[in-house]
């Protein structure tokens, strides 16, 4: 099966989808997993922006750009804006990018797969050694076929 979004292709009648939540579900018993589940989740939305608003876009956009243009740490980003963070201070910068975000999805926003771009398809949701790097492998791809060319954004 070929995802319409992304590109992945899939033996049988695995899906994005249900890759997305056997990684998920994996995390229960992987350390590893569980410590990038931030940049699957937003990864993989970025990449199947018809699950998400555009708020949610430009965020991820924004995200991926200080993580792999300006070299920033994408657990520290994602913490700047996590609800669980200071409480009213994190609801305010989340309800200020939604705000920012309007109703219409950003024209730069890719619907269709871009080739070469890797997939959540190269993310083996088995719990062995190494899952990581192939997430951080998967999260560069998209930054780099979405949102970076040689230095500059792509909005």
């Amino acid at each position: 099966m070929r995802c319409e979004e992304c590109g992945a292709e899939f033996s049988g009648d695995e899906t994005c989808l249900a890759r997305f939540h056997a990684l998920l579900a994996a995390e229960v018993d992987n350390e590893e997993l569980r410590q990038m589940h931030g940049l699957t989740v937003l990864t993989y939305h970025l990449q199947h922006s018809t699950l998400t608003k555009p708020w949610y876009q430009n965020f991820g956009a924004g995200v991926l750009q200080r993580v792999f243009g300006q070299g920033d740490d994408w657990g520290e980003v994602l913490m700047e804006t996590h609800p669980r963070r200071i409480g009213r201070q994190a609801d305010a910068v989340i309800a200020r990018l939604k705000a920012a975000g309007g109703s219409a999805m950003p024209n730069w926003v890719v619907t269709h797969p871009i080739a070469g771009e890797l997939t959540i398809a190269t993310i083996d949701p088995d719990p062995s050694p190494g899952p990581a790097q192939q997430i951080l492998a998967w999260a560069r791809s998209v930054a780099e076929h979405r949102y970076l060319r040689t230095g500059d954004v792509q909005r």
